[in-house]
């Protein structure tokens, strides 16, 4: 179990019947398995191919991948971090934050491509997955543009000040490419905006968006901030000779469809995205003069873990007593426990015999007492003793009877234990 940065142990030995000491394995003693060590992640699988036919991209095709998420040990103890998809001859590639599809473009019709993908965690990137081979052709589906966003509600414009919560139902179909956000534009509506299509400003006064973040789908709601309220007397919007009437919100969809694949930072709309057509709001809403700033929830804090700290074995409570002195019949291991010794009055106390390793925990009123130059308090072990383990086995001529034993010997021969006896 040796971990950088996290944890080390030590490999166990064993003294041999001439005084050698050799690492434990070599006797048959196995490691524990219980703790797996963080490795790279098995590769992919569930890979799906969807070939597509792409109207406007550098090629005539592209290809929508999606595959299964590694469970358990095949994560490798790790996050998976990354997957890249690779088709072959190219190679063309997409990569995603964590999500399990992306599309790749660029490719040809009539063509055989090779599809493999990677997972990538902290530790490193596994072999490629299983590869998959496909040939677009010039009857696929289209690589298009999702659905527009439906039901765009805007909430209570007196609950916040000079911000409006926008919300929405999902785009029913992606077109082909998996949804990675939405966009919500505010604009200035004005009285000749409601007989026309053409707003009169075209650029959003303001704008919020959501995106998605490996398995997570882009939320559907979020909050516009900078509206002012509106003063909606003729002529004394931003442009004079208008009447302005408030807000109206339009919502897009967008869908990644580039090389690049999903990002986990938003993505430059300008060479990466595909946009719906706009969903509005409908009826402008006049001003947003509520009493209270959104505060946007604090970013998620990943918990931390206790120090652990194990049950004693071997408790001692001298509160009100006076010295003590404990013996142990037998032999006590405690790599993972501890002896806890409360001893206030800094009285005398001795544990004798048989604890082989161990943990103490000292409490305070004791270390205080060590303060002193004269103390007489002493932490640690006296008289050390050499204790060796031997195994004993016994056969008996003919016949199918063994007789193993297991004993713990003190160097001087003077104290024995039996560890285990076992007659077959």
């Amino acid at each position: 179990l040796d971990v950088a940065d996290v944890i080390t142990m030590p490999e166990s030995l064993v003294q041999t019947s001439t005084g050698d000491l050799v690492e434990a394995t070599s006797r048959g003693l196995l490691p524990s398995t219980l703790t797996a060590k963080p490795r790279p992640p098995e590769p992919p699988t569930g890979v799906v191919i969807e070939t597509l036919v792409d109207p406007t991209g550098p090629g005539d095709a592209a290809a929508r991948v999606t595959w299964d998420v590694p469970v358990g040990n095949d994560e490798g103890g790790s996050t998976i971090t990354q997957y890249e998809v690779t088709a072959e001859p190219g190679p063309f590639t997409c990569t995603t934050d964590g999500a399990v599809e992306c599309v790749i473009r660029d490719l040809d019709v009539d063509v055989e491509y090779t599809f493999t993908v990677t997972a990538t965690n902290a530790i490193g990137s596994s072999d490629p997955s299983v590869p998959v081979f496909e040939t677009p052709t010039s009857t696929n589906p289209d690589l298009g543009v999702p659905d527009s966003p439906t039901d765009v509600t805007v909430g209570d414009p007196t609950t916040y000040l000079d911000e409006a919560e926008v919300s929405w139902t999902a785009s029913a179909t992606d077109g082909n490419a998996p949804i990675v956000g939405y966009r919500v534009d505010a604009y200035r509506v004005y009285q000749d905006d409601l007989t026309t299509t053409e707003l009169t400003e075209s650029s959003p006064d303001s704008s919020c968006e959501t995106w998605s973040f490996r398995l997570d789908p882009p939320a559907t709601s979020c909050v516009v901030p900078g509206l002012p309220p509106l003063d909606t007397t003729p002529g004394a919007g931003p442009l004079a000779d208008h009447t302005w009437l408030g807000y109206r919100f339009e919502v897009v969809a967008i869908t990644a469809l580039s090389n690049e694949g999903l990002e986990s930072v938003p993505p430059a709309p300008s060479d990466i995205v595909a946009e719906s057509s706009p969903t509005s709001s409908g009826t402008p809403i006049p001003s947003f003069s509520g009493t209270d700033a959104h505060v946007p929830p604090d970013p998620p804090v990943w918990p931390t873990a206790p120090t652990y700290v194990p049950d004693p074995i071997i408790d001692v409570n001298l509160t009100g007593s006076a010295a003590s002195r404990a013996t142990i019949d037998g032999y006590i291991t405690v790599p993972q426990g501890r002896v806890r010794v409360s001893n206030p009055a800094n009285d005398p106390v001795a544990l004798v015999g048989g604890l082989v390793v161990g943990a103490f925990d000292i409490d305070s009123a004791t270390l205080s007492a060590m303060s002193d130059p004269v103390s007489p308090a002493k932490i640690g072990f006296e008289d050390v003793v050499l204790q060796r383990t031997v195994e004993l086995e016994t056969l008996a001529a003919g016949e199918r009877i063994t007789s193993t034993m297991r004993v713990q010997i003190n160097a001087n021969g003077a104290d024995m234990r039996v560890n285990s006896w076992v007659i077959q």
